[in-house]
């Protein structure tokens, strides 16, 4: 199994490292806020934007062309769907009694890979930790899928905070 430390870059950015090899970023525009910018390697950027009147609908996008669908769920599920393939789409969803937790599987149940919280008292801040197969996040796709993850288990902890959820 791998591990995979996403450290935070302050209260706006998250930073995936594994093995000292930094694989992607995710970067908020402003404090609170359900846009974000995805960075993969050197070249790929990712704009993820909420739609509709309640945003529960998010869209991933890359040069202005649709990549992901996302949509949340009353049960706290999220569906991660390609539009031209909807049928097949991913689940990100909590795991464990506590839901101390998130796993992320495809439509035939087959997990990926597993997400928690790593907080910091010290820094009053909180990271995460991914742990996966050991031939998963090797392409572009698996580590977008895994950002998207540490999006919005961030989310899930800022509505709890909150008292939104």
């Amino acid at each position: 199994m791998k591990e995979i430390n996403v450290l935070p870059q302050g209260y706006r950015a998250f930073t995936a490292i594994w093995n000292d090899i930094v694989l992607g970023r995710v970067e908020y525009p402003k404090w609170y806020s359900y846009k974000a910018l995805i960075s993969i390697g050197k070249e790929s950027t990712y704009t993820l934007e909420p739609r509709g009147f309640w945003q529960t609908t998010q869209e991933l996008k890359k040069e202005g062309v649709l990549i992901l669908q996302m949509q949340m769920k009353w049960s706290g599920k999220i569906l991660i769907s390609k539009p031209k393939d909807a049928d097949r789409s991913y689940a990100f969803q909590p795991k464990g009694f506590f839901k101390n937790g998130y796993v992320l599987t495809d439509y035939k149940g087959n997990e990926f890979f597993h997400i928690h919280s790593d907080f910091s008292w010290k820094k009053f801040n909180s990271g995460f930790i991914i742990t996966c197969k050991d031939d998963f996040g090797n392409d572009e796709f698996e580590q977008l899928l895994m950002l998207l993850s540490v999006h919005y288990f961030k989310s899930m902890q800022d509505m709890a905070a909150s008292g939104v959820y």
